[in-house]
């Protein structure tokens, strides 16, 4: 899924890990625990900001050594407030023993998929989800040569797919503050007299509460927890286009930069002094 935090967020770095599976008693693909545990110590260990976990593991109750390894490196995760994004189960509700988000479901993005029109995905559970975000066939590959309106390539469904994108729309405000915290500064070198955004609120934004409070500010959210996200988005990327034809004119692109600006203070205002 790591192509579609990239569609998303093309500046993100991104660190895939590969979880070791085997089949269980009724003969489905089941992740071993011990894989998922050292896999997100691996992404805790690299300072990761964002981790995606596209996946479910349904654990037993009673007392699991590797139930008990997972565990403790989630909730090193959940203290230190790092953003974790999963996907909703396909097929099923959540529950308490549902890692990795069952013990903590507000320190996670629970994220389920939908169509893009934002109807829910008929699998996708009803409650305890944090946001849906398209998840049923969305184009992966488009064959070479085809055209936007093209339905040649690999299209995916699940909430996996939602799961991947959400994680891109994180990293992208993420991104987005950064610039903005950097324009500004290049602004005012030029007396452009704009109020100064902190350098904290790249790290603050990062947060699970603030970062909620930014996906919201991108758009109305139906009743599916579904954001709008074109209403924020497309006046940011008309803002950008312009930049783009005008950036030759010194004052057209000043104007282009503080607009574009006020896209990222807002993403910043998340963040609750």
């Amino acid at each position: 899924m790591a192509s579609m935090i990239l569609r998303v967020c093309p500046m993100a770095k991104v660190y895939p890990i590969r979880l070791k599976t085997y089949n269980g008693a009724d003969g489905k693909s089941t992740i071993d625990p011990r894989y998922a545990a050292r896999a997100i110590q691996a992404a805790l260990d690299k300072n990761a900001t964002i981790i995606s976990m596209s996946w479910t593991l349904p654990i037993e109750s009673g007392k699991d050594h590797m139930k008990e390894e997972l565990h403790a490196v989630l909730k090193r995760a959940v203290e230190n407030k790092v953003l974790m994004f999963c996907s909703a189960p396909d097929k099923g509700k959540f529950t308490e023993l549902d890692y990795p988000s069952g013990p903590w479901p507000n320190s996670f993005f629970r994220i389920g998929a939908a169509y893009s029109n934002g109807t829910v995905f008929q699998w996708t559970p009803e409650v305890g989800i944090t946001y849906t975000l398209p998840g049923v066939d969305v184009v992966q590959d488009r064959l070479k040569g085809a055209g936007e309106g093209s339905k040649s390539g690999k299209n995916l469904t699940g909430s996996s797919v939602a799961t991947a994108l959400a994680a891109g729309l994180a990293a992208m405000i993420i991104y987005c503050v950064k610039a903005s915290i950097l324009s500004v500064k290049t602004a005012n070198q030029n007396k452009a007299a704009i109020h100064p955004i902190p350098d904290d609120r790249a790290i603050q934004v990062a947060k699970p509460d603030a970062m909620k409070r930014a996906f919201a500010s991108l758009g109305s959210t139906t009743s599916n927890k579904f954001i709008q996200v074109w209403e924020e988005l497309d006046k940011a990327r008309v803002i950008l286009e312009r930049c783009e034809r005008e950036r030759s004119i010194p004052e057209a692109n000043l104007k282009c930069t503080q607009e574009f600006m006020q896209f990222g203070i807002k993403l910043a205002s998340s963040v609750k002094q």
